[in-house]
This record gives structure tokens, C-alpha cells and sequence, in this order.
């Protein structure tokens, strides 16, 4: 039994070993290392939850576009998946080029049909740690939409905390002046409910 735990001990060293000696050079190999480091420094802690630190790592990068950030993304999101296994990441959203990188590509090809490169318009809200204690953080992408409201309302329905997150862009919201409990929230595009969920704030 030693014998295993001792090779086991040595992998997990060679990796570690390994990963560091990974260039850096371009953003898919950095984003790679990244995860990678994540990935070994809770392995060999034998723990399977993360700081907040590694959170936004992963978080931040899970939301990106695999095609320019790497393979990595599909890491984190697979260890994002750890932490919250309802989010469904739609790379042809994510993914899809803004208007100007549109533009640029039909005046480069004449004859590109513009309906090959589009795709359904969807929203993306990401609100973590779950359990909060003093800050919760707002995720928010959209491929119609600039700006989200983020309401924190409590059990009864009165709202706690409104507030706007910009596209693309994720805010800090202090919870530390609201009792623990349990809160539901939602993501609010004018009249539109883009997203819903429950989030407990524990002291």
C-alpha cells in the first residue's frame, strides 16, 4: 500500500514539475498552465473545493472562448463543473464576433454568408461563491445586451441589494451588512428575466 501512495506522490511531483517548465509564451499555453497548477495544487491537498482565489481564476477563464484562449477553457469549465454543474457555456454565442469583426470579415469575403457566423442570441450569469460570506461576484455575458440588473431579494420578495453589471464584466456586491440567509436572485435585462437562482450568505 506504501508503495502505491509513495508513486502516486511521485506522478503528482513530476507534474508539478512538468507544468512549471511550460512556456509561457502565448496565451494558450498560460492559460493552460493556469489551470493545470489549480488542478495539481488541490490533487495533492486531496481537497476537492477551492479558494476564492483559484474561483476567479477558473471562472474567468471558463466563460472564454476556447478558439482564442485555448483548450485550458475546457478545463476550467470542467472545473467549474466542480463548483456548479448547472451552467451550460454556448460557444456559439461566446464565440460569435461582434458586429465590427463582421463587418471586417464580409468586406474581406464578398460571397460569406453572414447567417453561417451568427447564432442564437444567449445570456450567461455566473454568481459565486455559494456560500458568500462578505463579497459575492456577478458574472454577466450577453451577445445582445450591454448592461444586466442583479437583484437580491429575500424569502418574502423584498429586494436587498439592485445592481447593474456591465456586459462582459464582472462586480463585487458587499453582503457583509446583510443577515445570513438564504436569497433568491435574478438577472434582469429591462422587463426580461434573463436568469434566476439562490444564493445562502453565511457569516
Amino acid at each position: 500500500m506504501g508503495g502505491k501512495a509513495s508513486g502516486y506522490s511521485d506522478a503528482l511531483s513530476n507534474a508539478v514539475t512538468y507544468n512549471n517548465n511550460i512556456s509561457t509564451s502565448n496565451v494558450g499555453a498560460a492559460n493552460y498552465v493556469a489551470m493545470s497548477t489549480i488542478y495539481l495544487e488541490t490533487a495533492i491537498a486531496g481537497i476537492d473545493t477551492f479558494t476564492n482565489g483559484q474561483l476567479d481564476t477558473i471562472a474567468s477563464l471558463a466563460i472564454q472562448c476556447p478558439y482564442k484562449a485555448g483548450d485550458a477553457v475546457y478545463i476550467a469549465r470542467a472545473l467549474y463543473a466542480q463548483y456548479d454543474n448547472t451552467i451550460f457555456f454556448d460557444d456559439l454565442a461566446i464565440c460569435t464576433p461582434s458586429s465590427h469583426e463582421l463587418r471586417m470579415l464580409m468586406s474581406a469575403n464578398k460571397t460569406l454568408d453572414s447567417t453561417s457566423i451568427t447564432s442564437t442570441p444567449t445570456n450567461l450569469v455566473m454568481v459565486f461563491p455559494n456560500p458568500a460570506k462578505n463579497i459575492l461576484k456577478v458574472f454577466y455575458s450577453s451577445a445582445t445586451s450591454n448592461t444586466m440588473t442583479f437583484e437580491l431579494t429575500d424569502l418574502m420578495g423584498q429586494t436587498v441589494i439592485s445592481q447593474q453589471v456591465p456586459n462582459l464584466g464582472t462586480i463585487e456586491i458587499d453582503v457583509s451588512r446583510i443577515a445570513s440567509s438564504l436569497y433568491l436572485w435574478r438577472g434582469r435585462d429591462g422587463n426580461l428575466v434573463i436568469q434566476t437562482g439562490k444564493v445562502s450568505v453565511q457569516k
